[in-house]
């Protein structure tokens, strides 16, 4: 087999993904598109690689699913991480989906065997009332209504999915319950603690003394969200029956 092709045998994937660039020696099968060039996953499962004609090194790759997933739906809670944020727009990995239990009430939290792509737009996100001497100054033109003022790279959210016809899901961090729930400080990496300062309940950063606003949740905790995402990327995104905690 092509060393690249072999590299994708078992591999998991999720609808949005990436699999390989199009080659004309590769046959779609089941779960797969062809894009701009790219073979795109359009379904959960596992991909499957196999020789069609072996004289030509002709190969057919599919997905197989396995089980029924838990994918993110409108209405559900999530537990993720910022990995880019800009004025407008920020993405976010989906690790955790919480869903209620229609059967006991209670609220259930799930593990995701592959993390999902998700995306807070500014229209999604209300900004919390912080003077503007506070916020940071990226540019001359520091706007109260940019997006990095609010979350940054590296933090983890609680938010709801209220876009789930297309990846990434759009998720909302609206409610005062909603928000970043654990942040570290963007100037020196210490974590972030509430306080009071001048006023206001705000973000801060007990060795630079000095604030870092955030969008943030009533339910900030952060020992106890950062362990919850330690367990997680221990498990090195490896698939697991054992999927809802």
């Amino acid at each position: 087999m092509d060393e690249k092709i072999e590299e994708l045998e078992g591999k998991i994937v999720v609808p949005g993904d990436v699999v390989i660039e199009k080659q004309p020696n590769v046959l779609l099968g089941d779960g797969l598109i062809e894009k701009n060039g790219k073979i795109i996953a359009v379904k959960w499962g596992i991909l499957k690689v196999s020789i069609i004609d072996g004289e030509h090194k002709k190969y057919l790759i599919s997905i197989k699913s396995t089980r029924k997933p838990i994918i993110p739906k409108r209405g559900d809670l999530v537990i993720g991480e910022i990995t880019n944020v800009g004025n407008t727009i920020a993405m976010l990995r989906i690790f955790f989906i919480i869903r209620k239990n229609e059967e006991t009430g209670r609220y259930v939290i799930h593990y995701l065997p592959v993390p999902y792509q998700g995306l807070i737009h500014i229209s999604y996100v209300t900004k919390p009332k912080i003077k503007k001497k506070l916020l940071k100054k990226q540019n001359k033109y520091e706007k109260h209504d940019y997006l990095f003022n609010y979350l940054a790279i590296g933090d983890i959210i609680l938010g709801e999915v209220i876009v789930d016809y297309t990846v990434p899901y759009g998720v909302m961090i609206r409610d005062v319950y909603y928000g970043v729930v654990a942040a570290r400080c963007t100037r020196c990496g210490n974590p972030l603690e509430l306080r009071n300062y001048k006023g206001e309940l705000i973000t801060y950063c007990s060795v630079c003394r000095k604030p870092d606003p955030r969008k943030f949740s009533v339910l900030y905790d952060y020992q106890l969200y950062s362990t919850l995402l330690k367990l997680y990327k221990s498990r090195k995104y490896a698939y697991s029956p054992e999927a809802e905690w």
